[in-house]
């Protein structure tokens, strides 16, 4: 079982220059302004712009596997079983080094919003995700509807899903039943986005997210983050394909290797969210 690349497939996806070991990215430290004008044929107004370079480096993925001779021949269809785990693989372990990487990955980069509960409900985990809602606006001020997204474990989702309430919301939104707290896509693991909660943010499903944090080593988090703030570059042909029957002629191997470039970040403008806390325990049903 593999993961794959849920929350990958959601980020703002470009193609990876052909050349170099870092991409590089524009940040405005100063904007330019404007200003009503004092009177006619008057200076307008004009604030130097000041940028400043983001430089992410890139990184590379790969997996092998040697494979006997034997069981390419003499079996039925061993070679292309293993090649599929090799990509599934690669997609999980690029989907995963977004989430979790030291330093740069979304949970060490995102603000923390704490939900602490002994006795967690859906209804009081609610005014958190619209706290990450507000917080990722506040950021970047004029981000539309559709760049902020809720990822979050499949568990806290399926959890989510069980849960019963009397309370309904006081703002309805567009295609979401006041009676609801969200609306389930019946989407299928991986393809997009598994549902929309009823603050109008779709939700994306990704089992790369860690469950053995907290003290209890016990809790998940819920990531909130803009689509459009979460770049990853990627080489348009990854991951690419080798097949060496030489290296290993020696002993009947064939050796399969697959690998690709990326590079991502999220810190382009500091925005992203993270709820983590006791009230995100292992659910219970």
């Amino acid at each position: 079982a593999k993961a794959g690349r849920p929350f990958a497939d959601a980020c703002r996806k470009i193609d990876l220059p052909s050349q170099g070991m870092t991409v590089e990215l524009s940040k405005v430290t100063t904007g330019t302004s404007a200003a009503i004008q004092a009177s006619q044929n008057a200076s307008v107004s004009e604030t130097g712009i000041d940028d400043t370079q983001l430089s992410v480096a890139v990184q590379t993925n790969a997996g092998q596997q040697t494979m006997s001779r034997q069981s390419i021949d003499r079996s039925t269809g061993s070679e292309s079983i293993v090649l599929e785990d090799l990509f599934r693989a690669y997609n999980t372990t690029l989907d995963s080094t977004l989430l979790n990487q030291a330093t740069n990955g979304l949970t060490n980069v995102a603000t923390a919003i704490a939900y602490t509960d002994a006795s967690p409900t859906a209804a009081e985990l609610y005014p958190k995700l619209s706290a990450g809602a507000a917080a990722v606006e506040a950021a970047l001020l004029d981000m539309d509807a559709a760049d902020c997204f809720v990822t979050m474990h499949s568990r806290r989702w399926h959890w989510l899903n069980s849960n019963l309430s009397s309370s309904w919301p006081l703002v309805g939104q567009p295609g979401v039943p006041a009676q609801t707290g969200g609306i389930n896509y019946g989407e299928k693991y991986g393809p997009g986005f598994r549902g929309v909660l009823n603050n109008g943010m779709p939700v994306v499903v990704d089992n790369n997210i860690a469950t053995n944090l907290g003290a209890g080593t016990n809790e998940d988090e819920i990531y909130v983050v803009s689509n459009q703030e979460a770049f990853l570059w990627e080489d348009p042909s990854a991951p690419v394909f080798i097949r060496a029957e030489q290296t290993s002629a020696a002993s009947l191997g064939v050796l399969l290797v697959v690998y690709g470039y990326f590079a991502y970040t999220f810190t382009r403008r500091a925005h992203a969210q993270k709820i983590g806390g006791t009230g995100l325990v292992t659910p219970t049903f």
